[in-house]
């Protein structure tokens, strides 16, 4: 059965990368509006040692809705399943070595994902916080481990397109083990992507 997969074409996972982004923007839109009541009340709560009484939206039937957790709970799971495909298909490029298509979908997956990073970063900051402040530490925590795996899945086709090339002899493993650490680190993988899209830029035959 893996065998069958990992030979199937990639046209027929041109849906990995869009469907992972759209579901991921969305999840994040969610986890704003989900987090948002809380992390007013805490910043309130400690700058100013008040309570706050939030506007009637946030017990609108709209907010509801949108913060359902079946809704959410939904989505999850429409997210781990496109992480496994795209898992997959980052293998069959790599089996392929199809450098050209390990490239273009490295750019997607990193650079498509700059404004989600910094949103996530700037909320997820201030709500652990917050968190950590008024003692939930383990919800920071766990917001810290979760943010990172789903970091390290962006990196997928980066180590398909770095394997690739050490394969074709066309990186030095010193160098292949450098990229794959800056893969795995905040901030600089993005660095790293943009310097490996400009370097080969061209040559990628």
């Amino acid at each position: 059965m893996f065998y069958i997969i990992f030979k199937m074409d990639k046209k027929y996972f041109k849906f990995a990368i869009p469907l992972f982004l759209i579901i991921l923007y969305t999840k994040l839109v969610i986890f704003i509006f989900q987090y948002l009541p809380l992390v007013i009340s805490m910043i309130f709560g400690i700058f100013f040692r008040k309570e706050i009484v939030l506007p009637t939206f946030f017990e609108s039937e709209i907010f509801n809705i949108f913060t359902n957790s079946f809704l959410n709970n939904s989505l999850t799971i429409i997210l781990l399943i496109s992480i496994i495909i795209n898992i997959i298909v980052a293998i069959i490029i790599f089996i392929q070595k199809d450098l050209i298509n390990a490239k273009n979908s490295m750019k997607k997956m990193k650079i498509y994902l700059i404004p989600y990073w910094i949103i996530n970063f700037i909320f997820s900051l201030i709500l652990t916080i917050s968190t950590f402040v008024m003692g939930g530490i383990v919800l920071g925590l766990i917001i810290i481990i979760i943010t990172y795996l789903l970091f390290l899945t962006t990196s997928c086709y980066s180590i398909s397109f770095l394997s690739i090339l050490i394969k074709h002899r066309k990186i030095s493993k010193k160098l292949y083990f450098l990229h794959l650490l800056l893969q795995i680190c905040f901030v600089m993988d993005i660095i790293d992507t943009i310097y490996l899209l400009r370097k080969y830029k061209h040559n990628v035959a």
